[in-house]
């Protein structure tokens, strides 16, 4: 029974010391597996710093660029109508008046995010300059008297009241 032992024990030995020579041999080529993708990841952060960097650099030249052209659109459009003379009544004069500012505003929309420096500032008053509006029921004719084109596009206009002509067809 004693020899029975012994033999189990040397096996036993035997087996232990080639699952621990077996572990230390899989832990040397799992290191050195790590180390080539440790170094690969370590070559990899360096180029993209590198790339970061020349994106960075290419980033801020175009911004001093950008800053140097400066680019200044309209944002804005807003309208002053007035009247020749006070042939209106406060609240009748205001209503018109701001049914006259809100088409002439409507008029000049498309000039909205424009580049100011590729308008023509001659040809925005002729947009608005001899035209006839109708607004409740009352004829006028618009004239403009200035335009100030800046980031807040500011057109001053006069309103002069035209008699409606009634066409009246028969069939």
């Amino acid at each position: 029974m004693g020899r029975f032992l012994v033999v189990k024990r040397k096996i036993l030995l035997k087996l232990t010391a080639a699952f621990s020579l077996g572990l230390i041999i899989g832990m040397v080529f799992a290191t050195i597996n790590m180390g080539h993708t440790i170094d690969q990841l370590t070559i990899d952060k360096e180029n993209l710093k590198n790339e970061l960097a020349g994106v960075k650099k290419e980033l801020k030249q175009i911004k001093e660029n950008l800053e140097e052209r400066k680019i200044t659109a309209v944002n804005s459009i807003e309208a002053e109508v007035t009247f020749p003379e006070d042939i209106f009544n406060k609240y009748e004069g205001t209503s018109l008046q701001m049914e006259l500012e809100k088409e002439v505003c409507e008029m000049l929309q498309s000039l909205n995010g424009k580049n100011i420096d590729r308008l023509d500032p001659d040809l925005i008053p002729q947009i608005i300059e001899g035209r006839h509006i109708t607004v409740e029921n009352r004829s006028f004719q618009l004239h403009v008297e200035t335009a100030v084109i800046s980031q807040q596009l500011k057109i001053y206009v006069l309103a002069k009241p035209k008699k409606i002509t009634e066409n009246k067809t028969t069939f």
